[in-house]
């Protein structure tokens, strides 16, 4: 009735499929963890605006008053866009 597997075969597949839900339960906590860390750290979106200066419109202010040369403004900006 059982192909020779009797209620022994049963269990150990019934232990099978939790093993993989409880795999399953821990990606998708893992996943969900790695994702929240990435969103967190790239700002996720825009942060509110508090009337402060942006990092471009400082350092355009810089460049306007000779603090810093052309060539050092440019690198600046440069790495700023990225």
């Amino acid at each position: 009735m059982m192909n020779g597997w009797g209620m022994g075969g049963w269990m150990a597949g019934m232990g099978f499929v939790w093993l993989i839900l409880i795999l399953l339960a821990v990606a998708f906590i893992v996943l969900g963890i790695v994702m929240a860390k990435r969103v967190s750290s790239t700002g996720g979106s825009s942060p509110p605006h508090n009337g402060s200066k942006s990092a471009l419109e400082i350092l355009d202010e810089r460049y306007a008053g000779g603090e810093i040369s052309r060539k050092e403004y440019d690198e600046m900006r440069r790495t700023l866009e990225r």
